[in-house]
């Protein structure tokens, strides 16, 4: 159940409706373009700062087209261009106009700089521009015909559209400005911020609340005004919270609602934290948060976060300089281009790895490896070989001084001589099934004894934390105050849970490792290629790290709700020990076996399919594929569409939305590799 369905439920017998109309569409305020801005706090903040830190970081470079390729200027006094970046304006700096554009991005999918020029028409300045400011003037003939600013004092100031960049992020339902997180991302910012602000009028304005004293008789004016004032001085207010308070004159005290404990606030506004920093993309290490977070898996979100959220915002940013800023400069974006500096941290075993696997796969020579790291060339270090010949393809027999044949065009060209290509490798749809589906079997079984043995693991881990003395003060208290435990024996039964989530995450990447190194095997042979698979490639090491830490993290994550939410039924009920004990055992006796199994086909099979296409590309002739259908084994109306698309790029997804084969459970149908040679041998 969401937080919402929790907080209602909660006080649906109790409490006037009225005090949660804010949740009430009709009587919430929808947020506007100043809202968006006035949201810039709490998990927003958190998560825009994070984002516009990293955008503010980026390294521009500014490249001239020549005969021999892009070349990069030096960062500053080779280009007005670059000048004006570098010193945008008296009062700017660059790195703070980049934030300012980041952060408004988030915020309202708009940012606006607006380039006065000087006396001579060349752009002297850069000024960010509040974006609830600037209106968009439209146009029937050009779209847009300029922009409306109105300054602080109520001004609107007229500007030309060759005065301002409009950076804007898409909008579905409007062409002329862009859709910011914060829009998106509306009703979760909306409930955390009434939640957080229940919660602070609940502690600023009761004293215990709720609650009733009351006396057998009737109180004249002067004791109620004396036992009020004396109520308010010692327990209104959260300094005053928990003290003990001593009842005179037969007065008793009645609670009549519930405490904040009893709403689950810790756990729901938790919830609606997830959900902000999901559909900001910001992962909880990011923002220092060390929940159910262990160093492998940190390792991989840092790596995932600049990847796939701040590497394609840099890519954003710089296109739009590209195409509008440069034009602005007099520079043609056909000679002049902006680049950066990659922002995603490299990993240095990974790197090492490479430059094995391009000494060992002859895409690579020594020297050239030695080069990246800095080491001066050594004598031979230029031949680079076949592995199963052993024999130098170049640079062995030729004269002293540069080699002819070590163009990389040339060397492409020699290396393609080695394969005799078809335009299609047929293979047996039967056979090829038949083997990937017991190969499948086999790891799903091995992997599926991994998983229960950490299943095991989890329960002796949380039947150990169960019996400890301060799980069992949580379970006494809330029997001896009705108050809510739950909170305080959850977190003592997950006290060890990040190691356990270490060794789901090892796991998982260990047997997606293993799967796709034999079907990346398996791929070259199927088409008859020397090329020894690598699963050291970057391409292979970015698709575990990613895929790996996903399974992982979703396995782990509902396996933790779901056993915090069955022990919480327990100790709301009252159950002792020994009863909640059993509530865990329970638990794993049912969904252990059934848990593992699911985790370990969906490994397995996406590890298998991933494996397989990485094989096709490592063998430098496949280009494309095509779906093979068995009718009469595969019982499924999914597979024949595939069919029907025909041959599609390796990289592209078949109507079912499946990269290769199996679709489906029990799938027979087989992928048919289709080089990009026309001409059969």
């Amino acid at each position: 159940m969401s937080f919402v369905g929790k907080f209602l439920n909660l006080f649906q017998k109790q409490a006037n409706p009225a005090i949660f109309s804010f949740f009430s569409p009709s009587s919430m305020p929808r947020m506007g373009e100043r809202e968006f801005l006035k949201a810039y706090r709490g998990w927003v903040f958190a998560c825009t700062n994070a984002i516009a830190e990293r955008l503010a970081d980026i390294e521009l470079k500014l490249q001239q087209k020549t005969k021999d390729g892009w070349q990069d200027l030096a960062p500053t006094g080779s280009s007005p261009a670059l000048d004006l970046i570098h010193h945008v304006n008296d009062f700017q700096s660059f790195y703070e106009l980049v934030y300012g554009y980041a952060a408004y991005q988030e915020l309202h999918g708009n940012s606006f700089w607006y380039l006065p020029r000087s006396s001579n028409g060349k752009v002297a300045e850069i000024w960010q521009l509040d974006p609830t400011r600037v209106q968009v003037v439209k146009s029937k003939k050009e779209f847009i015909s300029g922009y409306v600013f109105m300054n602080e004092i109520g001004e609107k100031v007229p500007l030309e559209p060759e005065e301002v960049i409009h950076f804007k992020r898409f909008h579905p339902l409007n062409p002329y400005r862009g859709m910011g997180t914060v829009e998106a991302a509306a009703l979760a910012i909306d409930t955390d911020t009434y939640a957080s602000e229940w919660q602070r009028n609940f502690f600023g304005n009761s004293a215990i609340p709720s609650a009733i004293l009351s006396s057998e008789g009737t109180l004249n004016q002067e004791a109620y005004d004396r036992i009020k004032a004396n109520w308010d001085a010692k327990f209104k207010g959260v300094q005053n919270s928990n003290k003990l308070a001593i009842l005179e004159g037969n007065l008793k005290y009645t609670l009549v609602g519930q405490t904040a404990r009893d709403m689950q606030f810790n756990d729901g506004r938790k919830d609606i934290r997830d959900e902000i920093l999901a559909i900001f993309r910001v992962p909880k290490t990011i923002l220092g948060i060390s929940e159910d977070v262990n160093f492998a898996s940190a390792q991989a979100t840092e790596y995932v976060f600049a990847k796939y959220v701040i590497k394609p915002k840099m890519k954003f940013f710089v296109t739009k300089l590209n195409e509008f800023y440069l034009p602005f400069m007099n520079l043609n974006p056909q000679e002049w281009r902006f680049t950066f500096v990659d922002p995603v941290p490299e990993n240095i075993e990974q790197q090492i790895a490479v430059r094995e696997s391009g000494i060992k796969n002859y895409y690579m020579t020594p020297n050239e490896a030695r080069a990246e790291i800095g080491k001066e060339p050594v004598e031979g270090g230029d031949d680079l070989y076949i592995p199963t010949l052993m024999q130098p393809i170049m640079g062995s027999d030729q004269p002293e001084g540069p080699a002819p044949e070590a163009d990389p065009k040339t060397r492409s060209r020699k290396l393609k001589k080695l394969f005799k290509p078809k335009r299609k490798i047929y293979v047996n749809v039967k056979k090829t099934a038949a083997k990937r589906n017991s190969y499948i079997s086999g790891q799903v079984a091995a992997s599926y004894k991994t998983f229960t043995d950490l299943n095991e693991t989890l329960k002796s881990m949380l039947l150990k934390n169960l019996h400890k003395k301060d799980a069992k003060v949580a379970i006494r208290k809330l029997k001896r105050q009705k108050d809510e435990a739950t909170n305080d024996l959850v977190r003592i039964l997950f006290s060890n849970y990040n190691d356990w989530v270490g060794l789901v995450f090892s796991a998982t990447k260990e047997g997606m490792s293993k799967v796709m190194e034999q079907s990346g095997k398996d791929a070259l042979a199927e088409v008859n290629s020397d090329v020894v698979f690598d699963l050291q490639n970057p391409r292979a090491l970015d698709y575990l790290s990613q895929h790996a830490l996903e399974n992982s993290n979703s396995y782990t994550d509902t396996m933790k709700e779901d056993i915090a939410l069955q022990v919480q039924e327990a100790v709301e009920q009252g159950q002792s020990v020994d009863v909640i004990s059993n509530v865990i055992d329970s638990f794993f006796d049912d969904q252990s076996d059934y848990r593992a199994d699911r985790l370990a086909r969906t490994e397995t099979i996406d590890a298998y399919a991933q494996g397989n296409l990485e094989g096709y590309r490592q063998s430098g002739v496949v280009t494309g594929k095509e779906w093979l259908f068995d009718g009469g084994t595969c019982e499924s109306n999914i597979c024949p569409a595939n069919v029907d698309d025909g041959v599609i790029g390796l990289d592209d997804t078949f109507s079912s939305g499946d990269d290769a084969p199996p679709a489906h459970p029990n799938c027979e149908c087989a992928l048919q590799p289709v080089t990009g040679d026309d001409n059969s041998e």
